[in-house]
């Protein structure tokens, strides 16, 4: 189950999701009591919540290389407290969590494209895309291109998901596609299409930034 600070807090993050995403309530309850590889970041007062977002483990694929990055999601403040500096003090912890737990990069899936100039303004930058294809031509999916790639945990926890809610997914050399109206997202060569975003966090980091990787299946 995924920690907050108290009972209390458990239930406010259930009415900030929905609030901020309108997603249904079994969904949010299952993600927050069965995937034991996520961490919550939260800003609070009095005890009460205010802000909160997710980080989940993975890694950066670029040629040979793999290198420890976080997955950021669900990042929300309630609205009566929006405006008021609360995210962006949690994106900082964000940055400092994943840097002290020995990552290089933060990616993320902005909710809206306007999401892209806010996530910018904190250094994050623009490095996947994707198009949408049909099912049947998965083979495009080009396996040397840089990606990001999911955690045992999280993968194990995405093919459950999928299971219990009933939506499909196809799995291709051990990565995994959202099947929608019978097309998939596959990387985009002519980065027509950004669909998320990079925060290098060292200087290494910062040298190696794919411009143009892919991230696939995502909790957006």
């Amino acid at each position: 189950m995924i920690a907050f600070e108290n009972e209390r807090q458990t239930e406010e993050a259930v009415s900030l999701w929905r609030e901020a995403f309108g997603d249904e309530e079994a969904y949010i309850r299952f993600f927050l009591s069965r995937h034991d590889g996520a961490a919550a970041l939260t800003e609070s007062e009095n005890g009460a919540l205010i802000s909160a977002l997710y980080l989940l483990d993975g890694a950066i694929q670029t040629g040979d290389e793999a290198h420890k990055a976080f997955y950021l999601f669900a990042a929300a403040t309630f609205k009566k407290h929006r405006g008021q500096g609360y995210m962006a003090r949690l994106l900082q912890k964000a940055k400092e969590y994943a840097f002290n737990n020995g990552a290089q990069y933060i990616a993320l899936v902005p909710a809206s494209p306007a999401l892209f100039d806010y996530y910018a303004r904190f250094g994050y930058q623009t490095a996947f895309y994707a198009r949408t294809v049909r099912a049947d031509a998965a083979a495009a999916f080009d396996q040397t291109t840089d990606r990001f790639l999911w955690s045992d945990v999280h993968l194990r926890y995405m093919k459950e998901e999928a299971k219990t809610f009933h939506y499909p997914i196809i799995e291709i050399n051990g990565m995994l596609f959202s099947v929608d109206d019978d097309r998939i997202r596959i990387p985009d060569p002519q980065k027509e299409h950004p669909c998320g975003m990079l925060l290098p966090l060292t200087e290494t980091a910062k040298t190696k930034l794919p411009d143009n990787a892919y991230i696939g299946l995502t909790m957006e």
